[in-house]
């Protein structure tokens, strides 16, 4: 499935949608990201990386929780993008996430700059 401008795919108890956004593109992740949405995150993320121009964000502002596959998906998308020169970031991480991040030695490693697209945060 291609994306347009915006897309919108409910899975489970995850809500995913696609945007634009300055030069890059984000996908929001809605409720929970876990192994029994795993297969959509993946696809998502896949089709993202391989359709879509400009580095991407993953807003996380409306997750209520993510695991440790989801993150996984989440960081081998990140090495897709760094190969071919782009970046993958995650905007509004809860705290429970960033703390994950920081416990498996994470929070260097995906950068939570809002700005990354080029669009000042509003």
């Amino acid at each position: 499935m291609a994306f347009g401008a915006r897309a919108k795919m409910p899975v489970g108890g995850l809500g995913v949608s696609v945007a634009a956004e300055g030069e890059g593109t984000v996908v929001c992740l809605r409720r929970d990201a876990d192994i029994c949405t795993l297969p959509a995150i993946v696809r998502v993320l896949a089709e993202v990386t391989a359709n879509r121009t400009g580095n991407v964000v993953v807003d996380l502002s409306e997750t209520e929780f993510i695991d440790t596959a989801a993150l996984r998906s989440v960081l081998r998308a990140r090495a897709t993008l760094a190969s071919e020169g782009r970046d993958l970031q995650l905007r509004a991480p809860s705290r429970t996430t960033r703390r994950a991040l920081a416990l498996f030695g994470l929070s260097g490693i995906v950068s939570l700059d809002p700005d990354v697209l080029g669009v000042a945060a509003s």
